[in-house]
């Protein structure tokens, strides 16, 4: 027997959204981090726990919205709002002054557990400011530090499994190496907590997280045994290679999507990550909300909207 066509009832398939990008970008101030994430193709949120982009425009490209969290408990706020899987980009500038906010948290959040070397426990509401570190106990504070960026990186990867790339740019520091037989006795790596142990190091797991660690630097010429001059160019490092063997001497980088190195000013981060689709032309971003510029402490911050396309 003949029955009638009828139109499908089921609900259509979302459409599809690849994994965001997680990349770490670390460097020495002034090199050039904030500058290469500012031209993410894009809708952009950029917390600016720097105050970087008013030093490089006066007025933002037109994709980018910038809020500044004063402190982690609005920052979470952002970073946990639906309205954040409207962007395209995230990015953080920087992990250095995240982990400073962190420590702002750990002082009036935080107190030595009863028992337990390093053992911690957090309250949700505010205490007495600690004075210092040594309050937490022997380990107690990096153990809250890592228990604090354990949280951060689950929004990181929650982001980033919704589509939305995510931007670490990072302060570098020069690490002495215990044995430096390899000829090699200093190591540039990100500037983040890393405990003699090696217990409890965000600099360890940061890199271990993120797919892309990229480290800016100045091009520098030899000029005798003890002399070297810099040639005025920055250069982009990620996956070393023996080509190039000689720039990743003693730097901490990768690539999982095969990136090598590059001058900065021919660098082209969108295509490196896959980015590059032509971005369409937005107005500017509508002002931010009154509790993003003077934040109510008993009021939940509220994530400024992408500008409309």
């Amino acid at each position: 027997m003949a029955t009638k066509a009828t139109a499908s009832t089921k609900t259509p398939a979302p459409a599809f959204r690849k994994r965001g990008k997680r990349v770490l970008i670390y460097g020495e101030g002034g090199v050039g981090k904030t500058t290469l994430a500012t031209k993410l193709q894009g809708k952009t949120l950029f917390f600016d726990l720097e105050g970087s982009l008013d030093d490089l425009f006066d007025e933002l490209p037109p994709n980018i919205v910038k809020v500044e969290p004063n402190g982690w408990e609005q920052m979470e706020s952002y970073l946990a709002a639906d309205r954040v899987k409207e962007y395209d980009n995230v990015v953080v500038d920087s992990l250095t002054a995240l982990e400073t906010m962190f420590w702002r948290y750990i002082a009036t959040h935080c107190r030595k557990a009863k028992e337990g070397y390093g053992m911690v426990t957090f309250s949700d509401t505010a205490l007495p400011p600690l004075k210092d570190e040594k309050e937490l106990g022997g380990g107690g504070a990096d153990s809250a530090k890592y228990a604090m960026w354990t949280r951060f990186e689950g929004y990181m990867g929650y982001l980033a499994a919704e589509g939305v790339n995510f931007i670490d740019l990072c302060h570098d520091c020069v690490k002495e190496k215990d044995d430096p037989s390899d000829g090699i006795d200093v190591k540039h790596q990100p500037r983040l907590n890393d405990p003699n142990s090696g217990k409890n190091s965000i600099r360890s797991r940061a890199a271990e997280v993120h797919g892309e660690v990229w480290f800016i630097k100045w091009e520098t010429l030899r000029k005798d045994e003890r002399h070297v001059v810099k040639t005025g160019r920055r250069i982009v490092l990620g996956q070393p290679t023996e080509e190039h063997a000689e720039d990743f001497v003693g730097v901490t980088s990768k690539s999982r999507r095969g990136f090598s190195v590059a001058y900065l000013d021919e660098f082209d981060i969108n295509a490196v990550l896959g980015l590059s689709a032509p971005a369409p032309a937005m107005p500017p971003p509508a002002e931010p909300p009154a509790s993003a510029a003077e934040p109510d402490a008993d009021a939940p911050a509220e994530l400024p909207p992408p500008a409309a396309e």
